[in-house]
């Protein structure tokens, strides 16, 4: 090819890049034909599904499309910020969000104060399931609301407060760092769009996720791990992984964690206040966990911490020193004497722990534990329903522990979920079904099950034929678990 030629193609390719390179023209060109901007739909990396007419629903996701699929730099887009258009500068703060950088958290704070009305944003009223109108409502939007708005998740990720004012606080505190365990939350809620189960769709951005989390540097792997998924819905990684990261970290780092004193650099995992420490799940799940993460000697060390209200000190120093399982959960029963779920709650985990350490031993002190039980403003599952729901299944000595909750004078006024709950066990530890599930299933009463269960008398009261005629299909539930206590009770 003529040398002149090839010098011609050169010329007119770079100037084709340089052309690409710059953001400009693209976001003045989508400006100029968007009616509309889902900005909330975009905070959680998706477009808007219910806006009417669905033409222009597809006109805006087609050009915020085109616009993120340009991959411009963060550098590229900061220039718009300052653009004399503010549907630009919104258009800006919209494709860095989707970057996925907090390095830019700054720049978008900046424009927290820019009050020029920019692209309004569908009302969301209008965009629930059955409210949707034939032309969805616009409402006005400025500059300042979509910036806040992701300053503010990234407040509100690493702590109770998302106070935008708080940010210059915050920053301080983050600036010059190449990750933190929130900045690794925020992203997760854009990979799985905010949505549990997590959309199919969305695998691939979990995925990459992950894949860079494991890609950490030793401690701060282990660390984020636990941050994000100890005592969590393990999307990103499951239990198997937590121990191992646990187990990495060594349980001298753990029981200072217990602590309140985080060994880690990353300001996300420590407190700003004594009420708010972000490491709290964290601490629970070791504590859950203590057999496989503290050694024996640990146990005195954990009992003197008691930071939280929460029995799992009790439980995790009896499961480490079984010798005085007795003791430890017995003088914790009196730490928790309210009424109220908290307390009701925190005292059926003593007893299922109790339960598992001990077993049939401590069958009678569990059954008077049991019936003890007032389920006074309790809600659902109460203590009773998770103490059954605790047994398992599979072994003889439930059996012989529900045998034993059946056998006591009590039953003769045992309440209806335990009663459900007892039977779902029973029902599958014979031949045939004790109480049809369908039956058990079709049982109502117009005052729920929850209040009849807790304010039997009110129920009666209010509603005093169909209370008879619940008590009535109780009564023969427990005259059938009675009758049936021989088929399976020794088996």
């Amino acid at each position: 090819m003529d040398p002149r030629a090839l010098v011609l193609l050169w010329l007119f390719a770079s100037s084709f890049v340089a052309a690409a390179d710059d953001p400009k023209p693209a976001f003045d060109a989508a400006a100029s034909k968007l009616k509309f901007l889902a900005a909330d739909d975009l905070l959680y990396d998706r477009f808007p599904d219910r806006v009417n007419p669905p033409e222009d629903r597809d006109e805006h996701n087609r050009i915020v499309a085109a616009l993120f699929d340009r991959h411009d730099s963060a550098d590229a887009l900061l220039s718009l910020l300052k653009d004399p258009n503010p549907k630009v500068r919104t258009l800006a703060v919209a494709a860095l969000d989707h970057l996925g950088e907090a390095k830019v958290l700054p720049q978008l704070f900046a424009l927290c104060d820019d009050r020029a009305p920019t692209l309004p944003h569908p009302g969301l009223v209008a965009m629930i399931p059955g409210m949707e109108r034939d032309v969805t409502p616009l409402e006005p939007q400025t500059v300042s609301d979509f910036p806040k708005a992701i300053v503010r998740r990234y407040l509100t990720a690493a702590g109770p407060s998302g106070d935008v004012e708080q940010f210059p606080a915050y920053w301080e505190a983050r600036k010059g760092r190449a990750y933190c365990a929130s900045w690794f939350k925020v992203r997760l809620e854009r990979a799985t769009q905010g949505v549990r189960p997590v959309p199919a769709g969305r695998a691939a951005q979990v995925d990459a996720l992950r894949d860079e989390i494991d890609r950490l540097a030793q401690p701060d792997r282990a660390w984020t791990i636990l941050y994000l998924d100890a005592g969590a819905d393990h999307v990103l990684f499951g239990d198997a992984a937590c121990l191992a990261a646990a187990k990495s970290l060594g349980p001298d780092a753990l029981l200072t964690t217990l602590n309140g004193k985080c060994p880690s650099d990353d300001p996300d995992l420590h407190a700003a206040d004594a009420d708010n420490d972000p490491t709290t799940a964290m601490q629970l799940w070791a504590l859950r966990h203590a057999r496989e993460l503290f050694r024996p000697g640990d146990a005195e060390a954990i009992l003197k911490l008691q930071r939280l209200h929460t029995p799992w000190y009790a439980i995790a120093a009896a499961n480490l020193d079984p010798n005085r399982a007795g003791s430890i959960i017995g003088s914790a029963f009196r730490v928790f004497s309210r009424h109220g779920y908290a307390d009701a709650w925190a005292r059926s985990d003593l007893a299922i722990a109790r339960w598992q350490l001990k077993g049939l031993a401590v069958a009678g002190e569990t059954v008077n534990w049991f019936y003890a039980e007032t389920l006074k403003d309790e809600g659902v599952p109460h203590s009773r329903v998770k103490f059954l729901q605790a047994l398992d299944p599979k072994s003889l000595e439930s059996r012989a522990m529900t045998a034993a909750l059946v056998n006591d004078p009590r039953f003769a006024t045992l309440d209806w979920s335990s009663l459900k709950a007892m039977l779902t066990l029973i029902n599958g530890w014979t031949k045939s079904p004790v109480v049809d599930p369908q039956e058990i299933q079709n049982l109502r009463h117009p005052y729920g099950e929850q209040h009849a269960v807790q304010q039997p008398e009110q129920a009666a009261q209010v509603y005093p034929e169909q209370t008879k005629g619940l008590n009535a299909a109780l009564d023969r539930w427990r005259a059938s678990i009675k009758a049936s206590v021989g088929e399976w009770s020794k088996q």
